[in-house]
């Protein structure tokens, strides 16, 4: 009997022996695979095709760093840009890492759309608030939270071609040239070669009506009172008004830019790179670009001063939508992209400012021969921004409209346009 006994039990133990070890094999095989899963985010962006070109680059590098993570780079044209991400976002299908913009970020804030970065900066072994230029970072700072990891200094320059300015004789412009200067040498540059009664070259070009507000903000004018917490529309004082007239003197008394019937064929960049324009404003997005297709040499300077020096002080950053469901995979693309790895090879290309001090202060982003890149860095201290209200889409689309009637009607009434648009730009504030 006691050798039955010992015999059952040896059986169950052995029973129990071959069932456990089916178990534990299946749970850490369960393991395994949690933990080779890989995390499938979206990055919504807008780019041109040799921008766009860029971005895949620099993801494909973060992906063979974290193979882990699997990104999707969904690129829409910049008109169509946010009309898709408000629908994605209401469709409960938002992307996961957002391109996002300065000027555009309250209005999702507001909208609970974007989640707070403040505990992942504070985490974080790669990357801290205190590596970006303070005038950056605070774009995104409402409070005590942080809604995106900056990815450039928006500022504008002036880009000129400097085969024009030699084979005419003009001096080049230089950092603190004025309006006056300005005009002289765009007067100088506007040229009918052949005599034939048509200009072939042209001092200046009339960028988006966008650009308009740099020369605004040089007269010491503003769209409203307060850019942080916007309360009254200011279209309507005299340094706006006088703005705009000078803004229309280019044209109508100067003559230094293109009618409207050649800017609709030929678009401001297009302008430049077949040598038909001497100056244009433009951002440092656009270098690979014209480095690509402009077949002379050019330099950038600061922009002209008038009663202030101010240039566009606004940027792109990177955010994370609210809904992601894979914010931790968010977060690692977003830490490389805005940290020092994934600016450094964005900038080898040529392709932003770097709001990121370590490298805009490093010998690589002065390494180029062929333009002058510190006019970018040294305008950031002069950069001006929009108003921060989430109607600020309709304000700038009753300012363009107004600034469209400013450049195409030589007899317009500025002083009486700026009452009419001023009440309905008011109407739109709501205050």
């Amino acid at each position: 009997m006691l050798k039955d006994a010992i015999t059952r039990v040896l059986s169950k133990a052995v029973l129990y022996v071959f069932c456990l070890v089916p178990c534990v094999f299946l749970n850490s095989c369960s393991e395994i695979s949690k933990k080779t899963e890989v995390a499938k985010i979206v990055f919504l962006l807008r780019a041109t095709p040799e921008q766009f070109s860029i971005w895949e680059t620099v993801v494909d590098v973060f992906k063979r760093k974290n193979p882990g993570i699997e990104v999707e780079l969904q690129n829409v044209e910049d008109r169509y840009y946010w009309s898709k991400l408000r629908t994605m976002i209401a469709g409960g299908t938002a992307p996961d890492v957002i391109f996002m913009e300065s000027y555009r970020i309250k209005a999702y804030i507001l909208h609970d759309s974007l989640e707070d970065l403040s505990p992942y900066i504070r985490r974080s072994k790669n990357i801290k608030a205190s590596d970006f230029y303070e005038e950056s970072l605070n774009l995104y700072r409402f409070g005590d939270k942080v809604y995106g990891l900056p990815n450039d200094i928006a500022v504008y320059c002036m880009f000129y071609n400097k085969d024009i300015f030699d084979n005419y004789g003009v001096a080049y412009p230089v950092d603190d040239w004025t309006w006056e200067d300005f005009m002289e040498k765009a007067k100088k540059l506007t040229l009918d070669i052949d005599s034939d009664g048509i200009k072939d070259v042209y001092g200046y070009v009339y960028g988006h009506p966008f650009s308009s507000f740099l020369w605004i903000w040089q007269n010491n004018a503003y769209l409203t009172d307060d850019y942080l917490n916007p309360g009254r529309i200011t279209v309507t004082s005299d340094n706006f008004v006088q703005a705009l007239k000078f803004i229309s003197d280019m044209r109508f008394k100067y003559n230094i830019v293109p009618g409207v019937t050649e800017m609709e064929v030929l678009n401001t960049s297009l302008f430049f790179v077949q040598g038909r324009v001497a100056m244009v404003v433009d951002g440092h997005w656009m270098v690979p670009y014209y480095k690509n297709y402009a077949n002379f040499k050019w330099d950038v300077v600061m922009l002209p001063k008038g009663k202030q020096k101010a240039t566009l002080g606004e940027g792109s950053c990177f955010s994370i939508s609210k809904g992601s469901k894979n914010k931790r995979a968010a977060w690692r693309l977003i830490e490389f992209l805005a940290g020092e790895h994934g600016q450094k090879l964005i900038v080898k290309m040529g392709f932003s400012t770097p709001a990121l001090k370590k490298i805009a202060e490093s010998e690589q982003y002065f390494s180029s021969k062929s333009y002058s890149e510190d006019a970018f860095i040294k305008s950031i201290p002069f950069g001006k921004c929009f108003p921060r209200t989430e109607h600020l889409a309709e304000l700038q689309d009753a300012f363009y409209r107004l600034h469209e009637i400013v450049v195409m009607d030589k007899n317009a009434d500025i002083g009486s346009l700026c009452e009419k648009y001023g009440k309905e730009m008011q109407e739109i504030l709501g205050q």
